[in-house]
């Protein structure tokens, strides 16, 4: 069977177009991960955020109250 047939050239792709499938198939994974990662990343940033103003909150809230510690420590000293 020479490798003009029309079997060969259905089964076998050219070396151009195996190529270009790899290629296809290279750029769509690549996005893929891209796509995942900014999605991950954009669910870090939002969960840190929302701790972070969790945080600022409770400092705020610590500061306006009584530092018992500090009279405790004053008497000691």
């Amino acid at each position: 069977m020479s490798h003009n047939s029309i079997f060969h050239r259905q089964v076998v792709p050219f070396r151009a177009e195996a190529e270009e499938v790899f290629a296809t198939y290279e750029i769509s994974y690549e996005f893929y991960r891209e796509s995942e990662y900014r999605a991950e990343l954009a669910a870090y940033c939002e969960w840190y955020n929302r701790v972070a103003e969790q945080h600022r909150q409770e400092f705020a809230a610590m500061q306006q109250e009584a530092n018992i510690l500090g009279l405790f420590l004053r008497r000691s000293a």
